[in-house]
């Protein structure tokens, strides 16, 4: 009978131990999948006549944002914001890129081409 007891608790024990495993496997495998992603896409339109944005001009401190920025004048053009520029586009060219905001205060943005007018104005973070 004695036998049968400490069977029991050492199959208990193994039972115990692999659960344990599986769930610290879970639990790992689950931080390394969730990173930091973006909090905002952003579509940004340059035309001849100034920028469009597709979403608001103000963000919180520690927003992480996606730009797509699409060139829809008839000239090359360059945008700028936050320290990330764009390569000079061709019209109807895109380009994307991420900026995190880790500072409170206004954001200039610019655009402007070899031959196009220039545009600028600023985002808030807060």
């Amino acid at each position: 009978m004695a036998e049968r007891s400490r069977r029991k608790r050492v199959a208990l024990a193994a039972l115990a131990l692999a659960a344990a495993a599986v769930l610290c496997l879970a639990a790992g495998s689950a931080r390394a999948t969730t990173g930091v992603g973006y909090d905002f896409v952003v579509g940004v339109r340059l035309t001849d006549s100034g920028i469009l944005f597709t979403h608001q001009q103000h963000f919180y401190r520690g927003a992480a944002v996606e730009f797509e920025v699409v060139n829809k004048s008839s000239s090359k053009r360059w945008f700028n914001i936050g320290g990330r520029q764009t390569k000079l586009l061709k019209p109807n060219a895109k380009e994307i890129f991420f900026l995190g905001f880790d500072r409170r205060g206004k954001v200039p943005y610019r655009s402007w081409g070899p031959a196009a007018r220039q545009f600028t104005g600023t985002f808030t973070i807060s």
